[in-house]
């Protein structure tokens, strides 16, 4: 896996990548930034077990997902944050986040306000009263055209 790069808006903590097909299509705020696959730094540091992964880069996140080879790392536990899914690839939806995060072997265990939290069921052992309760800290209006899981 190689680097890519990208450019975001430097705009606080409202920046964003660009999502134009080609760098330089954004404004003059705009940063053009390396982006290396985290399977990469994983292997750099000797793939290591994750016990938490938080990834949340403004509706890109299907796309990191994709890059990663969950057969080959360790993680434990992923959070990623999915009301923005759609900005960045209008064709992707949260569904998808969630749809995909399974068919890799992980358990979806609620929504924390907009953070979807999956687990390794064979690492991490959640009861169903967590469950429960994680799902009632959803932010329910960010998700007003998503199935509720």
């Amino acid at each position: 896996m190689k680097p890519i790069f990208a450019e975001f808006e430097q705009a606080g903590v409202n920046g964003a990548i660009n999502n134009e097909q080609e760098l330089g299509q954004g404004g003059s705020n705009m940063e053009q930034k390396t982006c290396i696959p985290l399977y990469t730094l994983l292997l750099a540091l000797g793939n290591p077990s994750v016990h938490y992964f938080s990834l949340d880069i403004e509706g890109a996140e299907l796309k990191v997902l994709k890059a990663i080879p969950w057969h080959l790392v360790d993680i434990w536990m992923v959070g990623i944050e999915t009301n923005h899914i759609g900005e960045f690839d209008n064709t992707e939806t949260r569904g998808d986040v969630l749809t995909y995060m399974v068919s890799q072997g992980y358990k979806h265990i609620g929504t924390i306000g907009i953070d979807d939290m999956f687990i390794k069921p064979d690492k991490v052992d959640v009861s169903d009263e967590l469950i429960t309760y994680l799902n009632s800290l959803m932010i329910k209006s960010e998700y007003p055209n998503e199935p509720q899981i």
